[in-house]
């Protein structure tokens, strides 16, 4: 599989994909299953964010939107912030497209870097409490 998703901390409040220059949309769905297992792996109780960390690759061009919302659109029990993390220019076009078309239901943040997501995650859970 061309995208490794795992937890991203040792409390398992976080879940982050790593995308290669290689994936396709196929990866992508099984990425939605392997984080669907990794939920369903605790009993905290706590809310999980998911880092999509694609870093410098891009999404195949042709029906970006409709996988984009097929996949963040379901909302599982405990969710909490989504961040885009990555640089390309379309990769970026289509988060900010969804935002636009989404708004506050897809809750899709943009930022450049892993550790900017991160950040952005301990800052939104600081100002809202989680």
């Amino acid at each position: 599989m061309k995208i490794r998703v795992d937890w991203d901390n040792p409390d398992k409040t976080i879940i982050c994909w790593h995308f290669t220059d290689e994936w396709h949309w196929e990866d992508f769905y099984l990425a939605a299953g392997i984080s669907v297992s990794l939920r369903k792996s605790v009993s905290h109780g706590k809310p999980i964010a998911l880092i999509l960390y694609t870093g410098e690759t891009a999404p195949q061009r042709g029906a970006a939107l409709t996988h984009t919302q097929n996949a963040l659109l379901i909302k599982p029990d405990g969710r909490d912030v989504i961040v885009v993390a990555g640089t390309h220019p379309f990769t970026q076009r289509v988060a900010q497209l969804f935002r636009q078309l989404y708004g506050e239901m897809a809750d899709v943040n943009l930022v450049d870097t892993l550790d900017q997501a991160r950040a952005l995650i301990t800052e939104k859970r600081g100002a809202g409490g989680a």
